[in-house]
């Protein structure tokens, strides 16, 4: 579904935009992860998206993306470490943010199409996962959740087609992405 979404037209701001509103989407699923296990600090995590946002918003900030990355290498939990099923999603989101940060450095970053393809395989292996543990298939629910994030992301996509680099382009894409106050794989928050 995922490759349903054109990006070949995007602009680097465009791609970074639509990959911080799915990572907005994603980072309950760090925090769900770091409050359970005790592992890394979801602030930090928060605190790097939010200075994207500000970046994006072309708001004068210093950030320096190098800087960033390192603070965030210690926080990506080793899945091996960790039989918990959570851990798959929390590395997901460092993935992401890993991704959007290096876009700021290496400018032909296809960031936005990765983090499509990363909340698409999030949600993906979280059905497999519920299958799994509760050894029964439904289909019906799989597709209701890969429909959900499939026009979510549709949505955002919209959103990002339509807006400017600006604040208020921004403050829409946030407010968008967590209008429904569910992470990509349906945690509360």
């Amino acid at each position: 579904m995922a490759s349903q979404l054109d990006f070949s037209s995007f602009t680097l701001w465009q791609k970074q935009a639509f990959g911080a509103s799915l990572l907005q989407r994603m980072i309950p699923n760090y925090c769900y992860f770091s409050e359970a296990t005790g592992f890394g600090d979801f602030r930090v995590i928060a605190n790097q998206l939010d200075i994207v946002w500000q970046k994006l918003s072309a708001l004068p900030i210093k950030f320096d993306p190098e800087k960033q990355l390192e603070k965030l290498y210690p926080l990506t939990p080793e899945p091996s470490s960790f039989d918990f099923f959570a851990v798959s999603p929390a590395v997901d989101v460092c993935t992401g943010m890993e991704c959007l940060l290096t876009s700021f450095i290496d400018k032909n970053s296809d960031c936005g199409q990765e983090l499509s393809t990363l909340s698409f395989a999030g949600v993906q292996n979280y059905i497999e996962f519920i299958e799994l543990a509760q050894g029964i298939d439904e289909p019906e629910e799989a597709k209701l959740l890969l429909e959900w994030e499939y026009e979510t992301q549709k949505h955002l996509f919209q959103l990002v087609v339509e807006g400017k680099a600006n604040k208020t382009s921004c403050d829409s894409l946030k407010k968008a992405a967590v209008g429904e106050r569910l992470s990509n794989i349906g945690i509360e928050y």
